[in-house]
């Protein structure tokens, strides 16, 4: 076949390596544009009632690298009550989370739009001294306490979500995502008395 565009004639012939340039040219554009994967290897609840004191524990890995002045960003399809800003990470070894020696700044979000969202920064150790960033195809751990609303809905709901982002007030760059990070089941209060018969 044979267009003509304004004296340009565009014929089946060269029109193939053209289609095939923007094609590529885009493919690299939403490479360049589109962030790196938040990985998963785990979370922890414990214990995961309702209206009960919890310790979460989120155990990931990152694509990109992030600087001191990063925030990692959690989004929880639950509201968390009582939370202990004083969190505490490290690196994840020998499939252990004990013991953690750094301290991690875990803040609601006074963002507008956004509920039941948290932002983290990292310290070099236990007292909050400096901030950090993270490094890419490390293995971290990071533990917070917190308790899941009273109103809570039982059972599973829609995923917790975890990002990387550039700031904690809006407008922020994405460099990492996982909106399916994991999913938590929340079970009922435990009771308030308990009576054994024989």
């Amino acid at each position: 076949f044979t267009l003509n565009l304004n004296n340009k004639t565009l014929s089946k012939k060269n029109s193939i390596p053209m289609l095939i340039q923007l094609l590529i040219l885009c493919s690299l554009t939403f490479l360049l544009v589109s962030g790196g994967q938040v990985y998963s290897h785990d979370i922890r609840v414990s214990p995961n009632n309702r209206g009960t004191p919890s310790e979460f524990t989120f155990i990931f890995s990152l694509e990109t690298s992030i600087s001191s002045s990063d925030y990692l960003r959690i989004i929880f399809p639950f509201t968390i009550n009582a939370l202990d800003t004083d969190g505490v990470y490290d690196v994840y070894e020998d499939c252990s989370v004990a013991d953690p020696t750094r301290h991690a700044d875990v803040q609601v979000s006074v963002a507008p739009g956004d509920t039941d969202t948290f932002f983290v920064q990292f310290y070099d150790d236990s007292v909050a001294t400096n901030l950090v960033g993270l490094d890419a195809g490390v293995t971290y751990y990071l533990k917070f306490t917190g308790t899941p609303d009273a109103g809570t809905t039982l059972g599973t709901q829609l995923p917790i979500q975890v990002f990387t982002v550039s700031n904690n007030a809006a407008d922020w760059i994405y460099y990492d995502s996982n909106p399916t990070f994991g999913f938590v089941s929340i079970n009922d209060a435990y009771p308030t008395s308990m009576a054994v018969s024989f």
